[in-house]
């Protein structure tokens, strides 16, 4: 009896196992926009949609990347605003995707642009638009990747700086720009042939931000007659025949990803006696402020040596300051530099003419103190 329930118990079992073998597998669903004929519509911009690759799938007439691709979610712009437009795509989890732009022209996509996501997920692409341009955009999800969700933003490009900017202030100005969406800034004033003026661009940390100088004719910008590289200070003057309206345009990070907003503050002003040569007079102990986040920057003081010895440059601050020493021809013989607090400069010199340049450093300000001392060499 128990031996015959047994059996009648297997093929039971074996009658189910067979059954579910022939029964149909429970589909899954791809995304609405796995294929072209149903494209997510961005317009109008700015949009911000959320998507995923997870079941998508390619077909043949799918047109090709820059990279190869294993499946394809589809959105469309229509009636495009003239002037130039972003995409931002940033990828979830493990997913290694890739955005294509192409032109919509009757039944031909003509390729625009393409990028692949980076080591943070990010891919991002800008284009140029005419007005009532339609575009489809594809997110690829690339050969071998796992699939995942994904954030994708769409949003038309603040317009290129044009000149001659927007009236700089006595106390300066400050704005933001971004490597994508809004690449410059431009800025006015007027300036007196002969007169030196100082020119500083302060920035975040690790942002390379520059500016150009030009001298505005019209509402052209016309030839760069200066530049400040990388968030820095300079002197800056106008020719005999240079005086007149300058537009000082600035220029985002190239190198940082996205619409990251880089903030900055620009100021111009005139120098004074202890920014350019010849200098102050240095014998003893002399006092002064500087500032990073301003104009006053720098400090420039003069001094001589009758007979060869060494010379001692002691300064004395609670910022990070540098001093340098340098030759009546301006080379640096000598620097305390990349130091916080009090610093001591020695250096063996010989009868001439010398320059101590006291800088803040970049986010530095505060008060110092400078002294000179020279011992003779017997």
């Amino acid at each position: 009896m128990n031996g015959g329930r047994i059996r009648w118990k297997v093929v039971v079992a074996v009658a189910v196992i067979g059954a579910a073998a022939v029964l149909p597998a429970v589909a899954r669903a791809a995304p609405p926009n796995d294929d072209r004929a149903n494209a997510t519509q961005l317009a109008p911009l700015p949009r911000q949609v959320r998507g995923t690759t997870v079941d998508a799938t390619t077909t043949r007439k799918d047109p090709r990347l820059c990279t190869a691709i294993d499946a394809s979610v589809w959105y469309r712009i229509d009636g495009a605003p003239a002037g130039r437009i972003v995409l931002r795509l940033k990828a979830a989890g493990k997913l290694d995707a890739a955005v294509g732009v192409f032109r919509s022209v009757r039944s031909e996509l003509r390729p625009v642009d393409c990028a692949r996501t980076d080591d943070k997920g990010l891919a991002e692409v800008s284009f140029s638009a005419d007005q009532g341009d339609s575009f489809l955009i594809v997110v690829g999800e690339r050969d071998g990747s796992e699939s995942g969700g994904f954030q994708l933003v769409a949003f038309k490009a603040e317009p290129p700086a044009s000149a001659p900017g927007e009236p700089l202030r006595a106390n300066g100005g400050a704005g933001t720009v971004s490597a994508l969406g809004d690449e410059d800034d431009a800025w006015r004033a007027d300036l007196r042939a002969g007169q030196t003026y100082r020119i500083n661009l302060v920035a975040p940390p690790g942002l390379c931000l520059t500016v150009g100088v030009y001298r505005t004719t019209g509402h052209s910008f016309g030839e760069e007659a200066a530049s400040v590289g990388c968030a820095g200070y300079r002197l800056f003057t106008p020719g005999p025949d240079g005086g007149g309206r300058y537009s000082l345009v600035v220029h985002a990070a190239s190198g940082v990803v996205g619409t990251r907003l880089q903030r900055y503050r620009i100021e111009v002003a005139p120098a004074g006696s202890d920014d350019m040569g010849p200098g102050i007079p240095l014998s003893g102990n002399v006092s002064g402020r500087l500032s990073a986040f301003g104009v006053d920057v720098e400090d420039l003081y003069r001094f001589d040596i009758v007979r060869r010895g060494e010379v001692k440059l002691a300064l004395r601050d609670r910022s990070q300051f540098d001093v340098f020493l340098l030759s009546d021809s301006g080379r640096r013989l000598s620097c305390a530099c990349g130091r916080h607090g009090s610093a001591t400069l020695r250096q063996q010199v010989g009868p001439g003419h010398y320059y101590a340049l006291v800088r803040a450093g970049r986010r530095s300000s505060g008060a110092y103190r400078l002294s000179v001392a020279v011992r003779s060499g017997s």
